[in-house]
């Protein structure tokens, strides 16, 4: 598992990019210090991350699984974040972000 981490060290992208995942850069864990929580640190280190992944991985995209870690985080609200990036739910706990469309 690689680390990610640009803007803060409050914001933590742990990510898997194998063959096993197709091309697709596979976000394992996010990580967000709970001081720092609804600061939109997260939205900015999303957008550095796909930017990134976009511009200097050769990806397909990003995929990623949308359970809660915890009991404090809204899953319809969770996946209304990632929905705000467009990655698109398939219905089973996955968002992807496809950069080929």
């Amino acid at each position: 598992m690689k680390k990610y981490t640009k803007l803060s060290k409050d914001c933590t992208i742990y990510y898997e990019m194998d063959d096993m995942h197709e091309g697709f850069i596979y976000i394992e864990e996010i990580s967000v210090n709970e001081d720092k929580r609804g600061q939109g640190i997260f939205r900015k280190e999303l957008t550095n991350f796909i930017n990134w992944a976009k511009s200097k991985t050769g990806a397909n995209g990003i995929t990623l699984l949308t359970s809660p870690l915890d009991d404090k985080t809204d899953q319809k609200r969770l996946t209304a974040f990632y929905e705000s990036f467009d990655f698109i739910d398939d219905g089973n706990g996955f968002m992807m972000l496809d950069f080929r469309c």
